[in-house]
């Protein structure tokens, strides 16, 4: 814990949250997680990952609730990114995110094509 504001700096770049470039410091595209910086016990860990999926996730499952609603069809996890603005690996993560929930059910093809189904 900083003593004083002038440490609170330097542990933000210590933990990843700031960087330093000489001049001025610039906050990160991408702050580490908590589990990725500090040594918890198991149990933390699955909990802040179960709160982290339910900050990040929870909108964008909604949408696709709505895509799999409006008949969304067949399509490739690369076609629902490019339909709903998003990264394949976001899509990918609010895939399973709905699927862990029951909000979808996600059938996936051989030839890399998934169905979506709203869940009930």
């Amino acid at each position: 814990m900083p003593a004083a504001r002038r440490e609170v700096l330097p542990l933000m770049v210590a933990l990843g949250m700031l960087t330093f470039g000489g001049e001025r410091y610039r906050r990160v595209d991408r702050p580490p997680l908590a589990q990725e910086v500090l040594r918890l016990p198991g149990d933390v860990v699955r909990s802040l990952k179960a709160v982290q999926a339910v900050q990040q996730f929870t909108g964008f499952a909604a949408d696709l609730v709505s895509v799999a609603s409006w008949g969304g069809g067949e399509q490739t996890v690369a076609e629902l990114a490019a339909r709903t603005l998003a990264g394949e690996y976001d899509v990918q993560g609010a895939l399973e995110y709905a699927e862990r929930r029951k909000l979808l059910r996600v059938d996936r093809h051989p030839d890399g094509r998934i169905s979506l189904t709203a869940g009930s």
